[in-house]
């Protein structure tokens, strides 16, 4: 009933009428979990900011140290594979195709003869790559590294990228499982620069096998830790002829798979690289590495039960959820977390989110944010807002001394504006000169503006009158950022696209020529 009401209230327009708007649809669906004639259902957890924060953290150090230390990780990698080799007398992988033929190791003295290579942690040590490894996986105790220690970290360091990109995808951690060395876009807007966008498979409720999710530039990173990985094991999968890998796969692997080591051996025998491993889910993943997370740190304070129930408000049904005990994290929750927040946050629209979300129909994505707008009205969350807000004014304000920076009227303009912004004032000054309105500073598609309250040309859907496009000086409050020359240079070109289908004489075609004007004004003015 709710599906076909949803659809019919998105055909209101054609249909002339309209059952249930949109917040008749959210009571309706409501009254629907609250009737005590069912069973109640338990909502997925938001997680407590403090919480989701610690944990994203811990993952983005995590691929942080690998990036930090990959080339040795790589030479020790190779070491390890060119000695198991030779150890052996066969091809390099002959363990991983013959789960009978467990092979030797050239770091057990006690089965490799002639061929001992010393102790993998000597190994390790040798490439610098110990102390990472001990921080990571290491046992407790500090008994030496094992050779299968270092696969578990390489797997730990795909994990780690697959579950920071569900952060900031929204994405079902199936569907993030399925990424490809080439999954990371970057697009270039022409009104706030590059856009960073995951391409990927979705098949659950809206289907497409090239779907897209934009994201936070912050998933760079775990892309090339992954991909990193996944060319290491590619390296020996490619000569397993059981693994049937193709010149694309080579060319761009699965940012996670079964390890290929040939220090690894399969138990249940080598598949083909097209069938893909399950993800573990979060708990299993922190039972497999215990140093990931510090389970003391994911203790449930009051406070965060508090955060909790204000989104789900019949959370712990089960008693899972209390003060004391470990939060029990789950890939579902990072994706009703991040629902929740891009409502609360105003600054994404529904359907946005639905898109994001890839849900078939709005019902199910406002479902998921429900409660949202206690994150909107909590004076915690605002009060960090707005600081945050003012902080990012003032470190805009204090990089206009740079040379990136110049004004349209000269560099005499230039010199009077950081005269009247910066002053003697530190970074706190401005800070607390901004919330007081005494400074102030917008990012415009040019730069910036730095005039006081409402601007009526805003500098965003159009930027003639900021650059002088319409024949006059260009704005005394404009400032140019060099660094937006490559967004304005794609706008030129969509610009010169459009004058070509519009009227002769008309309003727009004056417009748009105002428009290409102040580009190209803009262009002259920020030319080194």
């Amino acid at each position: 009933m709710l599906l076909i009401l949803d659809r019919l209230q998105q055909g209101k327009d054609v249909l002339g009428l309209c059952v249930l708007g949109q917040s008749g649809l959210a009571n309706l669906a409501q009254a629907y979990l609250n009737n005590p004639l069912d069973d109640e259902i338990e909502q997925t957890a938001y997680i407590p900011p403090r919480i989701w924060f610690y944990q994203n953290r811990r993952l983005r150090e995590c691929l942080e140290d690998f990036l930090n230390h990959e080339n040795d990780i790589k030479s020790l990698y190779q070491f390890c594979v060119d000695g198991y080799a030779v150890a052996n007398s066969f091809p390099v992988n002959a363990a991983l195709s013959d789960k009978e033929k467990k092979g030797v190791s050239p770091f057990d003295s006690t089965r490799a003869g002639k061929y001992y290579l010393g102790t993998f942690s000597d190994a390790a040590a040798d490439y610098r790559v110990n102390e990472l490894l001990n921080k990571w996986v290491g046992r407790r105790g500090g008994e030496p590294l094992t050779i299968k220690q270092f696969s578990g970290y390489l797997s730990l360091v795909q994990i780690a990228a697959i579950t920071f990109i569900a952060n900031f995808t929204l994405q079902r951690k199936e569907e993030a499982a399925e990424l490809r060395a080439d999954c990371l876009l970057w697009e270039n807007d022409s009104i706030i620069g590059r856009v960073a966008v995951i391409r990927g498979e979705t098949t659950k409720t809206d289907p497409d096998s090239d779907a897209r999710w934009p994201t936070s530039p912050s998933v760079e990173i775990a892309v090339q830790a992954a991909t990193s990985v996944a060319s290491l094991r590619m390296s020996c999968a490619v000569s397993i002829p059981e693994m049937l890998c193709t010149a694309y796969d080579v060319q761009n692997p699965y940012l996670l798979h079964a390890a290929t080591d040939p220090w690894t051996p399969s138990s249940s025998g080598v598949k083909p690289y097209s069938i893909r491993p399950q993800m573990p889910n979060y708990r299993a993943i922190l039972k497999r590495f215990p140093k990931l997370m510090d389970m003391g740190v994911l203790r449930i304070t009051e406070d965060d039960l508090v955060k909790a129930r204000m989104f789900t408000p019949n959370l712990d049904k089960g008693g899972e959820f209390a003060v004391g005990n470990v939060w029990p994290l789950a890939h579902h929750q990072l994706r009703r977390t991040g629902g929740v927040n891009m409502f609360a946050s105003g600054l994404v629209s529904d359907g946005s989110v639905q898109v994001t979300m890839k849900h078939l129909t709005l019902l199910q994505s406002a479902y998921y944010g429900q409660n949202f707008s206690k994150v909107r009205f909590n004076e915690d969350i605002e009060g960090i807002t707005n600081a945050a807000k003012y902080e990012v004014m003032a470190k805009q304000i204090e990089a206009l001394v740079s040379e990136r920076f110049v004004s349209p009227l000269g560099a005499s303009r230039k010199e009077e504006l950081i005269v009247n912004l910066i002053s003697e004032k530190n970074f706190r000054g401005l800070v607390k000169a901004a919330e007081k309105g005494e400074v102030s500073f917008r990012e415009t598609r040019l730069g910036g503006c730095t005039k006081r309250g409402h601007c009526d040309y805003g500098g965003i859907e159009s930027i003639a009158r900021c650059a002088g496009g319409d024949g006059d000086k260009p704005c005394r409050e404009s400032i140019f950022d060099k660094a937006k020359r490559p967004a304005i240079q794609l706008s030129i070109e969509k610009v010169e696209n459009r004058l070509q289908s519009v009227t002769p004489g008309s309003p727009r075609e004056k417009a748009l020529h105002n428009e290409l004007s102040g580009m190209r004004n803009f262009l002259n003015v920020t030319r080194d």
